[in-house]
């Protein structure tokens, strides 16, 4: 098989001894929310940059003083998912 470089075997130290453990942490990008035009429109928000501050997270204000969060206009979205991968050679190494 193929052997992994030296600088990993030295850091590794004596793996005759006992069974190699090996971890892998997968973490996923989020995914963005969606914006809702809809909402917006019907809220009252015009095209243009205060569409894109809400889509930054910011609350604006309209013309006649109303304040529309980021939360009336954004549709899902999730965090991104972290995934353990845990390689062992016996369930004693758990």
């Amino acid at each position: 098989g193929t052997q992994p470089p030296e600088s990993v075997l030295g850091e590794l130290g004596d793996l005759s001894r006992e069974p190699v453990c090996v971890c892998w942490l997968l973490r996923m990008p989020a995914v963005p929310p969606k914006f809702d035009a809809a909402a917006a429109k019907a809220l009252g928000v015009p095209s243009g940059p205060l569409r894109g501050r809400l889509c930054a997270g910011q609350c604006v204000a309209l013309a006649d003083g109303s304040e529309v969060r980021p939360e009336q206009v954004l549709r899902g979205g999730t965090a991104g998912e972290e995934l353990l991968l845990v390689d062992v050679a016996s369930p004693s190494q758990l």
